[in-house]
């Protein structure tokens, strides 16, 4: 059995679908630390997709949020740079 798995995780198909799981596992971590994904409870595929597409869009609103804050710092620094060296 532990041959049949090297050989599997040797084909590049395989290393190709197991690097797309970083990639996932970042917000769903997110998910389970911050909003507590892991205690909701909801009954049915249809629910839990509901439920995961909230989360998934709180998700994102904070991550856009947090992005826009960083801009305009950014944004700051550059300003007052310019002023002190170009004036």
């Amino acid at each position: 059995m532990q041959k049949a798995m090297n050989e599997k995780m040797e084909k590049q198909e395989y290393k190709d679908e197991y690097g797309k799981r970083s990639s996932v596992e970042g917000p769903f971590g997110i998910f389970k630390e911050q909003f507590q994904i892991e205690k909701e409870v909801v009954i049915g595929m249809v629910k839990t997709e509901e439920r995961i597409n909230l989360d998934a869009l709180a998700y994102n609103l904070i991550r856009l949020h947090n992005i826009k804050q960083e801009r305009k710092k950014h944004n700051r620094r550059f300003r007052r740079f310019l002023r002190k060296h170009i004036h």
